[in-house]
């Protein structure tokens, strides 16, 4: 059956927010490295997909704008237990990304793998709206908001009163993967010849590191689809003892409580 694999779609992961250093990368930059080596190196695999999260987009250095653009740039070779970072999950997941990036990114003087990839971030994951049932999912709180509700309170004057985090329903999250990954996929169809296929060499190559598409998946419809940050540091929906510490949590969650998004 792995030989008649034709698409990948990659979402393995450890979502929690409070692992060392050396445990996030092993659960998340190392399964994305083997993952799209597996992609590139089977010869039916014909498109890969990377599931990523929209956080990693917070990342960035430009402060909480969301941007499709990735960040090779704060990725070296090795792995500094002691450097800084915003938390272990955005920065294993930003590698996790880099690593996809680099393996399937068309450069000068690298044959042409003639694979599709792209890269999909999702916000955070809600009940279904409509797929297998409503509100299905309802009972499994996602890995941000689980790790809010875990933490302990911050100090409300420093959370922006429309502070919050997008919410998209999981149903919906998976249509769109799906889609992004039809839409990659039918370029394996187009003639060889064509200007988009893979395959084509005379296609455009970069003699730097260009991008794998990016995609963010999200809901975007305000604040009725969002969850207020004031809501989520409210004493009456942590848990009786939180285990993570307020320093944690402002670190997993700054842009969004210092500024509106």
């Amino acid at each position: 059956k792995v030989r008649k694999t034709e698409i990948v779609i990659h979402c393995a992961g450890d979502t929690r927010f409070t692992l060392p250093i050396s445990k996030a990368f092993e659960s998340m930059a190392d399964l994305a490295y083997f993952t799209a080596r597996f992609s590139l190196l089977t010869w039916n695999v014909k498109t890969h997909i990377h599931v990523s999260t929209t956080f990693v987009g917070w990342y960035l250095k430009n402060g909480s704008l969301v941007s499709e653009s990735l960040t090779p740039e704060g990725c070296g070779t090795q792995v500094d237990e002691q450097g800084e970072h915003v938390n272990t999950y955005f920065q294993a997941k930003t590698y996790a990304e880099s690593c996809v990036n680099s393996l399937f990114t068309s450069q000068v003087g690298r044959k042409l793998h003639g694979k599709t990839c792209r890269i999909v971030r999702l916000a955070t994951l809600g009940p279904a709206i409509d797929f297998p049932r409503i509100a299905w999912g309802a009972g499994h709180p996602s890995s941000p908001v689980c790790a809010a509700l875990a933490a302990q309170c911050a100090d409300p004057n420093i959370i922006f009163p429309n502070a919050g985090l997008d919410v998209i329903p999981v149903d919906i999250a998976v249509n769109q993967i799906l889609a992004i990954t039809a839409s990659a996929h039918a370029l394996q169809k187009l003639p060889t010849t064509h200007r988009l296929h893979p395959k084509n060499p005379a296609a455009p190559t970069s003699k730097h590191l260009a991008e794998v598409p990016c995609y963010h998946v999200a809901c975007g419809r305000g604040d009725e689809s969002r969850i207020p940050m004031t809501l989520l540091n409210d004493e009456k929906v942590k848990i009786e003892e939180p285990y993570i510490p307020t320093s944690n949590l402002l670190k997993v969650y700054d842009p969004f409580i210092t500024k509106i998004v």
